[in-house]
């Protein structure tokens, strides 16, 4: 996943990180996203069960045309350093009354393993807290998948629960683990605060006065 340094054009850059930015799908990134989608190996680590999608379905769901309100949100994840797509973010589970929402990470096997998911994590956990508003995030993990596990903690992350058999994996009914993320905790993580920096680069104290 290497490469020349390919800045993103003009507006791409809607939820920022380190290594990564986030930003709406766009029709170059349909490939990438039926992928994850199909793909048996990706796929093995949904909480969810999924039906393979077509080319056709791909770009109907492409053309559905802006987000609602209520979500789900959807967001390409883009590695800075080679200026490709190599995932997807989302904001689901929206419930504005009671400000909480569910979020997820998918990312192809060949941006595993270098840190990308964690800054893209960061990056919209950050966004979901500082700029959408949420006071609370919630995100599941199979019982079988160390690594989202680690990844989900790494984050801030809490366990608060356990489903148990309710996905059906490999001849074997698995449970779900569930985690959480309350906006004071995130207001206590140093780590977090500097990708709030990121996502907020505007100061919202009060405004100077001058004499």
């Amino acid at each position: 996943m290497n490469g020349e340094i390919a800045g993103p054009a003009d507006g791409d850059v809607c939820i920022p990180g380190r290594r990564t930015y986030l930003r709406p799908p766009e029709a170059q990134d349909a490939a990438l996203l039926r992928f994850l989608l199909n793909d048996p190996e990706t796929t093995a680590w949904f909480t969810g069960f999924n039906v393979p999608v077509s080319t056709s379905d791909q770009q109907r769901w492409m053309e559905r045309g802006a987000p609602d309100i209520n979500g789900p949100w959807h967001f390409t994840i883009v590695d800075r350093g080679s200026g490709r797509g190599i995932g997807l973010a989302s904001v689901d589970a929206i419930d504005w009354r009671n400000g909480t929402a569910g979020i997820a990470v998918k990312l192809h096997p060949d941006a595993r393993g270098h840190g990308l998911a964690h800054d893209a994590a960061m990056a919209r956990t950050a966004w979901a807290f500082y700029v959408a508003g949420f006071r609370r995030l919630g995100c599941a993990a199979m019982d079988f998948n160390r690594a989202s596990q680690a990844l989900i903690e790494r984050v801030g992350y809490r366990l608060e629960g356990r489903r148990r058999e309710v996905v059906y994996r490999d001849g074997r009914w698995c449970d779900v683990l569930l985690y959480g993320l309350l906006r004071s905790d995130a207001d206590e993580m140093p780590e977090m605060q500097e990708y709030r920096r990121l996502v907020v680069p505007i100061p919202t104290g009060p405004t100077p006065t001058t004499d």
